[in-house]
C-alpha cells in the first residue's frame, strides 16, 4: 500500500511530530511495509478459532474485605509537615 507524500506529512502532524523533508519518503516505505504485512495477516483463516482474551487461563481471586486496625494511610498523614486536627494543611490554590 503506497502512501502520498502529504498523508505522510499529515501523519506527522496529526501526532505533533517535528519532521524533515528528507525522511517523508523514507518513512512512507517503511510505513508502506508494515501495512503490508497487516493486509497479509488479514489473509489467514480464522475460521473456528475461538476469540481470545488472554493468552493464559487466569482466575481472578477475591480476598475479603476486611478492616485492618493497623492506620497505615493515618499514620502517613500525621507524618505530614502540616498536620492539623485530622487535616493536612495546604496552600490556597483558588484566587
Amino acid at each position: 500500500m503506497a502512501l502520498e507524500n502529504h498523508e505522510i506529512e499529515n501523519l506527522f502532524k496529526l501526532s505533533k511530530l517535528e519532521y524533515d523533508a528528507d525522511i517523508v519518503q523514507e518513512f512512507g516505505e517503511k510505513l508502506a511495509q508494515v501495512l503490508g504485512y497487516v493486509d497479509l495477516l488479514s489473509e489467514v483463516n480464522v475460521d473456528g478459532v475461538e476469540p481470545l482474551m488472554h493468552p493464559s487461563e487466569l482466575t481472578l481471586t477475591m480476598r475479603t474485605d476486611v478492616v485492618d486496625a493497623t492506620a497505615v494511610g493515618r499514620k502517613g498523614i500525621e507524618n505530614s509537615p502540616a498536620y492539623v486536627d485530622g487535616f493536612i494543611r495546604v496552600p490556597k490554590i483558588v484566587e
